[in-house]
């Protein structure tokens, strides 16, 4: 016979639950008395007695031993100090299946009042079921969302769980491990059956109970099937009701489909396999890539009335980056920039800029990454409205500056000549911007 942890602990429980039925006060302290091993007293009540006299018990007893004497080579007993073991195997989590030999299976069975293990399983999910939870996650690699399938018994801390449907194998790997509820955080443990791979979860429960929650947010950490990388994703659990198999409609999956498409949240690590840290590498670009644009930009786009917007662009030398403008207020005219290289084949430098006390985004870029050697760099940006205005599309031209003695501002047509002050690399830039603002309005209208 074959138990999980949980449900040895539900048989040695309906065991002692017997055993202590009829004693009132007179239940022993738990040790060798209690179970009935070592130095203990057969005349006083201990679990081993209650067993044997058990007419079920008795009677197997005899017929397996088939007449032999108790103390003949061969006979089979009851050994209280088996119990004991089973328990705190179970108790202190040395062991999650346990296999009972058929002499030990008839026994318990018989003490817990079943007739197999199937009636014990079953009579278990009735007085303890488990919680099942459907899981969904965003898949990087297929670009879709899945499912997977997460059990946890809360009846004993800690809860046993058990997981599968997560890996895309064909083998369909089932895991198995604990939970524990920490705080407002449930940790899950996970591992592979044959003991390949772990897999990990924490999820944010909040103030009640995991059992009581609906919906829960989790990450899981685990290894793909595919390529061995180690995988970051963010999935949400959805608690089945007890009473059907599956609760969700496919109004409330398409919801949490929509939510985790547009979140995208998943992260994948491969193995380097570097020997040096001059070949670390993003997206199979060198990291060093773009050191040559690391200082001070100044940064030209233009209104829609013509004047010029100046702004400026900071990389450090650890590609932290900042953004300057005078085109928001206090809290967001320091905007925190994000880099990040595209893998297609024209490469190109993408910033998305974000206010500095938040992570809401204000303005995507994309710029041409420029030689070693240069003065100006071109791109195109998209920015959120202000002030209930429309949001806004336009070009940028980029000038690397030696210092940072200029201001963001807005500067009109007017004032242009003031600022530029003769300046022929400012005037050439002016230029450059008119240059390409017309002329890509122009081919728009032709396509149009």
């Amino acid at each position: 016979m074959k138990l999980n942890r949980n449900h040895m602990l539900y048989l040695i429980n309906k065991i002692r639950d017997g055993f202590e039925a009829n004693l009132q006060n007179k239940v022993p302290k738990k040790g060798n008395q209690y179970y009935g091993y070592g130095e203990f007293d057969p005349k006083e009540p201990s679990i081993r007695d209650f067993m044997e006299k058990n007419e079920q018990i008795a009677a197997y007893i005899k017929g397996i031993n088939k007449g032999k004497a108790s103390h003949e080579m061969g006979y089979r007993a009851i050994n209280g100090k088996k119990l004991y073991e089973f328990e705190q195997d179970a108790k202190r989590l040395r062991t999650y299946e346990f296999e009972l030999d058929e002499f030990y299976s008839a026994i318990y069975l018989y003490a817990a009042g079943f007739e197999s293990a199937n009636q014990l399983v079953a009579q278990y999910e009735i007085e303890r079921p488990s919680t099942i939870y459907d899981g969904y996650y965003f898949s990087f690699k297929d670009y879709t969302i899945k499912e997977f399938v997460l059990s946890i018994d809360f009846s004993s801390e800690p809860y046993l769980a058990t997981e599968w449907g997560l890996h895309d194998d064909k083998s369909n790997p089932l895991y198995v491990g604990t939970a524990s509820l920490k705080g407002q955080h449930l940790y899950i443990d996970l591992e592979r059956e044959k003991g390949t791979d772990k897999l990990k979860f924490i999820a944010h429960t909040g103030k009640i109970h995991p059992k009581e929650r609906k919906v829960t947010p989790c990450v899981f950490l685990g290894i793909s099937v595919h390529a061995g990388n180690i995988i970051h994703v963010e999935a949400v659990l959805i608690q089945r009701d007890a009473d059907e198999t599956k609760e969700m409609t496919p109004g409330h999956i398409m919801t949490i489909k929509k939510y985790l498409m547009l979140k995208r949240n998943n992260y994948r690590l491969k193995y380097f396999g570097y020997s040096n840290l001059e070949e670390l590498k993003v997206k199979a670009i060198p990291v060093d890539r773009i050191d040559h644009m690391i200082g001070i930009h100044r940064v030209w786009s233009m209104s829609n009335n013509g004047d010029i917007i100046q702004s400026k662009f900071v990389i450090e030398e650890n590609y932290t980056s900042f953004l300057y403008s005078n085109l928001y207020n206090n809290n967001e005219a320091k905007q925190v920039c994000l880099l990040n290289i595209s893998q297609a084949i024209n490469r190109r430098l993408c910033i998305s800029t974000h206010p500095d006390q938040g992570t809401g985004i204000i303005t995507y870029c994309i710029l041409d990454i420029p030689p070693k050697e240069y003065t100006y760099i071109q791109g195109v940006f998209c920015h959120v409205g202000l002030e209930n205005l429309p949001s806004r599309a336009g070009y940028i031209i980029m000038m690397k500056e030696t210092s940072d003695n200029f201001e963001p501002m807005t500067i009109t047509r007017e004032e242009f000549n003031n600022i530029a002050n003769g300046d022929k690399k400012l005037i050439k830039m002016r230029g450059k911007l008119l240059e390409w603002n017309n002329s890509s309005r122009i081919n728009s209208e032709e396509q149009d």
